[in-house]
């Protein structure tokens, strides 16, 4: 009886002769008469004092199967140190004779008509659907649809608690304030407390349409924003200078960090296709030349590998890392990643010269040379004598800052000359930085 999930069923199984409704009536008046009288009703009491002797003398089973019958059917309250005793933990409390002395049975006030037709009228403004007009169906009606929401705000939680996806406070709010529906057991307590929470629930209706919004149609759309702002922001002080793109990159950024972004997501594409299209040109100027600076590097390494006839070790050494580099400066979509890219080329391609040089210097004689191999040597062409590299650091020549004059002209084109003519004479080979 207590387990029974349908009271139409248990109303249809009193009106057997086994249920005994005399005895049922019988109960249900005395409990009436009690509440006129303001008199408690224990239940131990119930069973020994009224219903055991005579004139009744009722087994003890037969008087609790009359009580879990009117508390299945909501005609009375069962109470357990004054909070209400929930049917599928009334078991024992019925049963047990120890707890028994602790079971308030109170008669369960009838809800009203004008409480039904509030809580229909407000369960179709938020649900678009109008509830049953019996109580009990409107209440399983209604608390299945606070449910649903209570479900999915609950799924929403987890992506929201990472900090990257909006809409934490108004989920937490709404789980605090649902669950005092989903909890509640008892119909009139909860459509009462339905129709008083009416603005509470209007604004709840409002988050639980924006967030569905947002996590079932929207979210892609704002990871896509997310990503963009990521990409863009390495090139914040490039973007920054654009009078189109500067604004549109904090537009964007201000949509990120609004508290309710989800009627603003309708502004990213136009806003991330500006961003986007600066953004693009401005790397693809600053790549050009690097990676085409980069090139010149290898090929003037490759060069002078080739006339050093240098093995494959030294040449793998040598081209090896200014490759890795032009890759990255290639690949690179950070403006500052370019050229430190290109810087750290530059100092690549004077460690391969340097280790060129060094493989040409001519080696070095033992102290104690060893005996004659009478192998014979297989003679090889001689190569060209290397030339050692001089280099020429023009911006040194001109320490005073700014060329202003034709004299200043001569003055530098006159020093960079000495310097150049100097190189030459003593047979170098000038590398100009």
């Amino acid at each position: 009886t207590l387990r029974a999930n349908d009271i139409e069923q248990v109303s249809l199984g009193l009106e057997t002769a086994e249920a005994n409704p005399l005895a049922l009536a019988d109960l249900r008046d005395y409990v009436r008469l009690c509440a006129q009288t303001s008199k408690q009703i224990v239940l131990h009491e119930l069973i020994n004092n009224r219903y055991d002797g005579r004139p009744y003398g009722w087994p003890e089973l037969e008087i609790v199967l009359l009580v879990a019958r009117l508390a299945v059917l909501k005609k009375i309250n069962l109470l357990v140190n004054a909070a209400p005793l929930r049917l599928d933990q009334a078991y024992d409390h019925l049963t047990a004779s120890n707890k028994q002395r602790t079971v308030i049975i109170t008669q369960r006030v009838g809800i009203e008509s004008g409480l039904i037709k509030a809580a229909q009228g407000l369960g179709k403004e938020l649900f678009a659907q109008q509830g049953p007009s019996a109580e009990e169906a409107l209440f399983t009606f209604l608390k299945g649809k606070l449910a649903a929401w209570n479900a999915e705000l609950a799924g929403y939680e987890p992506l929201a608690k990472t900090g990257t996806y909006p809409g934490l406070s108004e989920i937490q709010t709404g789980l605090s304030s649902l669950h005092k529906f989903v909890a509640e057991t008892d119909s009139v307590r909860f459509l009462k407390r339905f129709v008083e929470n009416r603005d509470e629930l209007r604004d709840l209706a409002d988050d639980v349409h924006d967030l569905h919004g947002f996590y079932t149609n929207q979210r892609h759309s704002w990871e896509q924003l997310r990503a963009a702002v990521d990409a863009l922001a390495q090139n914040r002080l490039q973007l920054e200078a654009q009078a189109q793109a500067g604004p549109a990159l904090a537009r964007m950024e201000d949509i990120l960090a609004a508290p309710h972004p989800y009627n603003l997501l309708q502004e990213v594409a136009d806003l991330s296709y500006t961003a986007r299209s600066v953004n693009d040109q401005l790397v693809a100027d600053a790549r050009g030349p690097v990676v085409a600076e980069i090139q010149n590097w290898i090929a003037t390494v490759t060069d002078e590998l080739d006339k050093a006839g240098a093995d494959a070790s030294l040449c793998k050494t040598a081209t090896g890392e200014l490759a890795k580099l032009l890759s990255t400066a290639a690949q690179a979509t950070s403006i500052a990643h370019i050229a430190q890219a290109r810087q750290t080329a530059e100092d690549a391609y004077d460690r391969a010269l340097s280790a060129i040089e060094r493989a040409q210097l001519p080696p070095s004689k033992p102290d104690n040379p060893a005996p004659d191999d009478p192998t014979p040597d297989v003679p090889k062409p001689p190569l060209p004598p290397a030339k050692k590299r001089r280099i020429v650091e023009a911006r040194k020549l001109w320490p005073a800052g700014f060329i202003e004059t034709p004299a200043d002209v001569e003055s530098f084109l006159s020093r960079l000359r000495a310097e150049l003519e100097t190189a030459l004479a003593a047979n170098q080979k000038v590398q100009i930085k």
